[in-house]
Parts: C-alpha cells; sequence; structure tokens
C-alpha cells in the first residue's frame, strides 16, 4: 500500500495495490475517507473483496446492467440470429432471477439454482448449457472491464440427463397423416416432413419455387430460425444441411394437387405470412386436434377436457424420425441416407441405424418367441424340462 496522504478537502487518501497487470503495471484502487481509520478500514475491506473475488470498481453495477453492455458492446459482430438467442436467454432465465443482484454479490448458488429448476421443470440439456455459458461469458466481460477479478459461475454442474428416446410413428400414425393431407392447412407440411424429413425450421422456410415435380425433388437451403414473433431465415449450419432430397410417389400426389408457382408452403393463417413460434405451435396443436376428430376422439364438452384417442405428443421431430426409419426399412444404404437426411456427420446417421438395427433384432426375437408360443412348442419344452 502507498502512504496515507491528507487532500486539500480534508479527506484522507491512500492508494491500495492489488496485483501486477500483464503489462508490469499494478492495478490500484484510491481510497478515500474523513479519517484515517476509515481509510484503513476501507483499504482492507477493498482487499477483501479482491482476495475473494468480487467487485473492484463501480460497485453499484448490476448483472442486468452488465448483460447490457454485454450485448452491445462486447459482442458486436454476432448476427441478428445468435442476438436475439442470447436476448431470450438473458430475458427468459436470467435476468428475472438475478438481474437485480450487483455484480459484487453473484454467488456460485445463484446460477446454480436457476440451472436446477430448469432441470426440474425438464428443459433440454443444450438449453441449461446456453444458459450457463452466456451468465459465464457476462461476467469474463466484466472481468476484463475490471469490474471482477473471478467468474464465479465457471464450475456451475449442469445435471446430466438421459438421452431422449427418439420414437418413430407406427405404422396407423404413418397412414392417418398420409390418409389426411388434404383437410387441414398443416396436412402437406406434414406430409412432406414425413417423407423428405426435413426440419421443423426447413419446413417453415420452404418455398414452391424449392420444389421441382418435373425431377420430384426438393431442395433444401435455407431454415428459419423461429422466436416468439420474430422468424429469421438462415442459411444451414454446415454445408451438409443443403441437400436436394427425393419425392416418393406417396408425396407427389399430395404436391401436384396443392402446387403455386411461389411463395411459401407452410403459413400462417394469411396464406403469405412465415410461421413464427407461436403461430407454428398453434397451428400444429389444431392439427393433432383435427386428426383426433377424425379418428374418433372428442372436443372438451360438459366440464371435460378433451378425448384423444392419437397420441397429442406428436412432434416434428417424430415425422423426421420416422423418415430415416423408411429409409432404414427401404434398404437405403447408411450414406444416401446422411445426405437426404442433411447429417453434417456419417455417425449421427449411423447411429440411428444402429440403433433402428437392435430394434428389429429385438422385434424378430419377440416375433419368433410369439410364434413358438401360439403353435405350443414353447410348452412343450417346458414341460420336457421338468420330466
Amino acid at each position: 500500500m502507498s502512504k496515507m496522504k491528507k487532500r486539500a478537502d480534508g479527506r484522507y487518501c491512500k492508494e491500495v495495490y492489488l496485483d501486477r497487470l500483464p503489462n508490469g503495471k499494478y492495478r490500484r484502487v484510491a481510497v478515500y475517507g474523513k479519517t484515517q481509520k476509515e481509510v484503513l478500514e476501507k483499504a482492507a475491506e477493498i482487499k477483501r473483496q479482491f482476495e475473494e473475488g468480487i467487485l473492484i470498481e463501480n460497485p453499484n453495477v448490476t448483472f442486468s446492467e452488465m448483460a447490457k453492455i454485454w450485448i452491445e458492446n462486447c459482442k458486436p459482430d454476432i448476427g441478428d440470429p445468435h442476438k436475439l438467442n442470447y436476448e431470450q436467454i438473458i430475458g427468459k432465465h436470467l435476468d428475472p432471477n438475478i438481474g437485480t443482484l450487483k455484480l459484487k454479490d453473484l454467488k456460485p448458488l445463484h446460477l446454480q439454482k436457476i440451472i436446477n429448476k430448469m432441470d426440474e421443470e425438464g428443459l433440454a440439456t443444450a438449453t441449461m448449457k446456453m444458459v450457463k455459458l452466456t451468465a459465464s461469458q457476462i461476467l469474463e466481460a466484466a472481468i476484463d472491464n475490471n469490474l471482477l477479478i473471478r467468474n464465479v459461475f465457471k464450475k456451475i454442474t449442469i445435471p446430466k440427463k438421459p438421452p431422449k428416446t427418439r420414437r418413430a410413428l407406427v405404422d396407423s400414425e404413418i397412414r392417418m397423416i398420409t390418409e389426411h393431407w388434404n383437410d387441414h392447412r398443416m396436412s402437406l407440411s406434414a406430409m412432406i416432413m414425413l417423407y423428405c424429413g426435413l426440419r421443423r425450421g426447413e419446413m417453415i422456410a420452404l418455398d414452391w419455387k424449392d420444389i421441382n415435380l418435373e425431377k420430384r425433388t426438393i431442395t433444401v437451403s435455407k431454415s428459419a430460425r423461429v422466436f416468439p414473433n420474430q422468424p429469421i431465415v438462415k442459411t444451414p449450419k454446415t454445408g451438409a444441411g443443403i441437400r436436394t432430397i427425393p419425392i416418393p410417389e406417396v408425396l407427389m400426389v399430395a404436391l401436384r394437387h396443392s402446387q403455386k408457382k411461389e411463395g411459401l408452403i407452410c403459413t400462417q393463417t394469411d396464406g403469405k405470412s412465415m410461421m413464427t413460434e407461436s403461430s407454428w405451435s398453434r397451428a400444429w396443436n389444431s392439427y393433432l386436434y383435427h386428426l383426433n376428430l377424425q379418428y374418433g376422439g372428442k372436443p372438451a364438452t360438459g366440464g371435460k377436457g378433451v378425448t384423444w384417442v392419437i397420441d397429442n405428443k406428436i412432434t416434428p421431430h417424430m415425422l423426421r424420425h420416422t423418415y430415416a426409419t423408411l429409409l432404414y426399412d427401404a434398404g437405403v444404404d447408411v450414406k444416401s441416407a446422411q445426405k437426404y437426411m442433411g447429417h453434417s456427420s456419417v455417425d449421427v446417421t449411423l447411429e440411428i441405424y444402429t440403433h433402428l438395427s437392435r430394434f428389429r433384432e429385438e422385434e424378430s426375437i419377440n416375433a419368433l418367441d410369439k410364434h413358438l408360443k401360439d403353435q405350443g412348442i414353447e410348452k412343450a419344452s417346458k414341460a420336457r424340462a421338468v420330466v
């Protein structure tokens, strides 16, 4: 520490040396007080804060204020989709919980509680990792700007979750979608996702110009990142996402009947606007509700909820997974399947094919067991064992 000096205004001042910066200079903080005792107490507090890795300048900066600084000044080169994603993460998960806290008051427990709550609510591991990454980057920016010494969010634990089991549609569900390809505004989109394996974002961005009925192909060259009120069209993350997919005859019938010269295939109710997160959700739920009624389901009446006779949890990704299953069952080789699915690595396709292969083996064994049981052979074998 430097010597204490008395200023012209009557206050005492002392510089506290904290550590040496990469340029060789010392990091210093000036402390002021009306008495020497007050200065010494403040200097000791500054040293304590420094050793604990908390604020050393501007003690009133909140997490929310630092987050805004980070978005506007520390990430100037990020594109709009990424910026909107960060803003959503901050606005939905971080600001409501720790936005008003001062940087110096943040503890690891603050973020860990947010992550644990997300886990209890069943949010995806990728979302929890994104929340941790965002919060951690904001604190790193605070350190770079001499507002923090230590990043207290670095060692936050992301709960381990077993991988979700992806199911393909059963034959009756495939028939259900195929038979009703023309009686709901989402019917054609469901058919395309089922028989060409498009992702939701790719379906939302698909234009009639991307479909060549003469060559029987669909060209995927863009995808929509959907937000609550603002979709953004972008190119796929990898070159594998840009692909041309053959159209099976079962889908050609629906496409020929619905064909237009241009415009989006999947739109909002006005017939032209691109889908947003909320409009897609409403349309998809309406589509499942419609299918349910076609197969004997009942609407909500007399204080009772909807009677579901179909799975109301069918998702667009299930349709895509079903497409992979159809390719496997048809004997399509793994490299062609990789191309049609738009997987960046053949390992992803192989994982699906391997899983399906094991599943089919189990089905075969179960089928054999059932056959032997029906024939009474199993019973005879057990009787022999008793003897």
